[in-house]
This record gives C-alpha cells, structure tokens and sequence, in this order.
C-alpha cells in the first residue's frame, strides 16, 4: 500500500506542471498597410466582452524596436498604430485580454484589441482587433476589423493579415 500511495503522489507532482500557468511576454504592432476597408458596422460599446483590460503594472518595456520602426516609415507603405508589451499567465483555461492604443474619444480608442491566448501544448490566440475611425465632431464613424485565430509558433513574429491592417504578435517565455 505505500508503494502505490508513492506513486500516486509522484504521479500527482509531474503533472502539476502540466496544468500550471506559463508567465510570457506578449508584444503587438498593429498597422496599416493599405487604404481602410471599413466594416459592416462600427466597433461596439462591449468589445472587450469582459476581458480584462492589461493594467500598468503589466506592461513592459517593447523589444520589437527595429520591427516598430520599419512599419512607422511611410516609405515602406506601412504606418504603425499600436506597439504594446506585457507579461500575461497562459494556461489551458483561456485568458483574454483587452488594450487600446490613443486618446480616448466617444467611448473608445483609435485601435482597440481583443486577445485570446490559451496554451495545452501550444497556445492558440484569438485576434480581434479593431481600428477607429472619428468624425470630426468626435464621434465614431467607421471601424475597421480584424478577426482571425491562429496557433502561434514561440519567440517567432506570428503575422495577422487583414486587406487594410495587420497584427504582429511575438510570444516569448518569461
């Protein structure tokens, strides 16, 4: 009986591992690439769908500088919307999270992004980023749409095409 009670408890701590959350490091650049294809409808009041919204005291410094700086030259037919870093818990249980780049105006930013990241063996995002676009009374006009879900390779730049905008995103372990 004690054997088998060791190995149940051995057992139980190799699979801890497992199960437990990963610390990363996530880093976007959002960008426009082409002249902006508007959606059906503009971006909703709820587009956060209760994500939480990353807070100051996960940010990190970006380390996507070179890649930042390539997309914010106009000669290169790009323009750079949103660079963001944090560190985030990934585990099996699907985390999503919620950040927007520029000054708030009718409720919402300029670029607004949705992020879905689970991890088994590999983790999976669910993108959903949306580019706003105000009258110039303030108000929102139009939105752009990006949402697509993709199995993201490690410490690799994972590239999210849209015909206006695009989403770089890189995954890196802590």
């Amino acid at each position: 009986m004690s054997l088998l009670r060791t190995l149940l408890v051995l057992s139980t701590l190799l699979a801890a591992p497992a199960f437990a959350q990963s610390l990363y490091q996530i880093e976007v650049l959002a960008f426009r690439q082409a002249q902006p294809l508007l959606a059906s409808q503009p971006v909703s009041d709820a587009w956060a769908d209760g994500a939480q919204a990353v807070r100051p005291d996960m940010e990190m410094t970006p380390m996507l500088v070179g890649e930042a700086d390539r997309l914010n030259n106009p000669a290169n037919g790009y323009q750079l919307l949103m660079q963001k870093s944090w560190k985030q818990a990934v585990s099996a249980e699907p985390a999503s999270v919620s950040i927007g780049g520029g000054d708030l105006q009718d409720g919402h930013q300029p670029v607004e992004l949705k992020l879905d990241l689970r991890k088994v063996n590999y983790i999976d995002a669910g993108v959903d980023l949306w580019v706003n676009h105000f009258a110039d009374d303030g108000l929102l006009a139009a939105s752009e749409r990006l949402k697509q879900e993709r199995r993201l390779r490690y410490k690799e730049l994972n590239y999210f095409d849209h015909g206006s905008i695009g989403l770089l995103i890189r995954v890196s372990p802590l």
